[in-house]
């Protein structure tokens, strides 16, 4: 067998090095009878080139060699190949030699002329010691899905881990997402040498040995793991594959672990909202005509009073406080009533324009100022398959949003405006208020909260107005404008 030789990859990889080819030629013989793959030079320079490219088990090194002395090389080794053992020889041992390899790192010192058996013990306790430093890389893996559910968190410690005890030189995990591949977990994120989902369709990187498992759990598959060697560096070998597919199926359960446990969030907060919702409808139901009728007789009330001629101007100002509380009373109680309510949408054809036209005309009447309003729309109007009640209902609410949250400001105003794109009509309701505070968004569609001050909201109208607009087909949301104040969008099909 020639010293560079590197027959095709089998069991344990061994790497002889030593200057004399009469021992290469021993250790070669010896370890090829055991069932090693063993590959043999004559210098410490040379045998550190071939462990960067590809992966070996154990490193046998004479101390004394030329261009790179053996202690050299077990450093370079240790820092390169952390996962490969290195045994040291030496026909001129000595104590302080002897220490300072294993203050480098090395498993053991061996003194020649070497032994058959103390050999063949040695080699294998080495071996196995870098077996169990690969499969400590996948216990490492697993353990991580038990601290956290996070696949930000797991997905990349599997790719480092993978790729360390792989001895890759890059392992990527590509998830599949609506039919396309997405990069969850690089381990060399600043590399860009490879296309991987090319790779994997069966093309690219054929310079350089790859490896690419399936993300498999139970029936499902959630995309791949893939593994580059540097060019022309070694094949992966029946071990690595076997490694890389531990490293796949933990990627596969992470992801699966993520998904069951986001649904079992999700279902959670469901079923929560769904009581909270369900408990304030049939409570609404129940103690709407009892709180009407009596909000009826107040109100009916202080209009007769007010009738009085000879009321004193301190009783006027008390009666308008209780007859302004009286409403809010009363419309909280036909917000709560709606909520409960649900009732399917009674869809036709409604000419967008003319409709917010009319609820602009009823917002007005909702505030106590006259609020400046900016129409934007076009001269022929879209027209959308909707309730115009529920609709008309959404467009009020947020234009009555708008009205307060610019009452009191200098120069302030609202714009309207309507447009068509995509088959789509769109309506958004702007105003330069002051805008919604960056940790309110993603709840402000949510029921009950609101980011108005005490008593003045129940938390309820733009929930409704999400729960309406989605009855319609359509979708709602809401942004900041970089101008300032905020803007609230819907749309919803439009008819040809």
């Amino acid at each position: 067998m020639k010293p560079d030789a590197v027959p095709p990859p089998q069991s344990s990889r061994i790497l002889i090095v030593d200057d004399e080819q009469g021992l290469r030629d021993f250790f070669i013989y010896e370890l090829t009878a055991l069932g090693y793959e063993v590959v043999a030079v004559g210098d410490g320079a040379r045998a550190l080139e071939l462990a960067r490219a590809s992966r070996f088990d154990l490193v046998i090194s004479d101390v004394r060699m030329p261009r790179m002395d053996g202690l050299e090389l077990l450093k370079e080794l240790k820092k390169a190949c952390p996962e490969t053992e290195v045994v040291m020889t030496t026909g001129y041992g000595t104590v302080d030699v002897a220490v300072e390899a294993m203050k480098l790192g090395a498993f053991d010192f061996l003194l020649k002329p070497v032994g058959t058996a103390q050999l063949t013990s040695l080699v294998r306790r080495a071996v196995e010691t870098s077996e169990l430093k690969s499969l400590l890389g996948i216990y490492e893996s697993s353990l991580a899905q038990f601290r956290s559910a996070e696949l930000d968190e797991i997905l990349p410690l599997i790719a480092s881990l993978s790729k360390r005890v792989l001895a890759a030189d890059r392992t990527v995990i590509l998830l599949l997402e609506d039919g396309r591949l997405r990069t969850a977990a690089d381990s060399d994120p600043a590399a860009d040498d490879v296309d991987f989902a090319a790779l994997i369709a069966g093309g690219g990187a054929a310079d350089r040995p790859a490896l690419s498992q399936t993300l498999t759990a139970g029936t499902e598959v959630y995309g791949y793991l893939t593994a580059v060697r540097a060019r022309n560096a070694e094949p992966f070998c029946a071990r690595d594959v076997r490694h890389a597919a531990v490293f796949a199926a933990q990627a596969a359960q992470a992801v699966r672990n993520a998904e069951m446990f986001r649904r079992f969030f999700t279902t959670q907060q469901l079923l929560l909202q769904s009581e909270k919702l369900n408990t304030a409808g049939s409570l609404a139901a129940g103690i709407a005509h009892e709180i009407n009728n009596p909000l009826t007789v107040i109100l009916g009330s202080v209009e007769l009073l007010r009738a009085n001629p000879a009321l004193a101007a301190k009783d006027k100002e008390d009666l308008e406080t209780i007859a302004a509380q009286a409403v809010r009373c009363r419309d909280v109680v036909a917000s709560l009533l709606d909520f409960a309510r649900r009732r399917e949408p009674r869809k036709e054809n409604v000419e967008l324009v003319a409709l917010l036209e009319s609820s602009l005309t009823l917002a007005r009447f909702a505030v106590k100022f006259a609020p400046e309003v900016r129409c934007d729309w076009p001269a022929v109007s879209p027209r959308v398959n909707a309730d115009p009640v529920q609709l008309k209902q959404v467009a009020v609410n947020l234009l009555r949003n708008a009205f307060q949250a610019i009452e009191g400001r200098e120069n302030s105003h609202a714009t309207l405006r309507v447009r068509e794109a995509d088959g789509r009509a769109i309506f958004s309701v702007e105003d330069n208020g002051a805008g919604i505070a960056q940790k309110d968004m993603e709840r402000i569609f949510k029921p009950f909260f609101t980011t108005k001050e005490p008593g003045q909201g129940t938390g309820l109208g733009l929930y409704l107005c999400r729960l309406l607009i989605e009855r319609n087909d359509g979708r709602i949301s809401a942004a900041n404008r970089p101008e300032g104040g905020a803007v609230f969008t819907v749309d919803l099909p439009a008819l040809p």
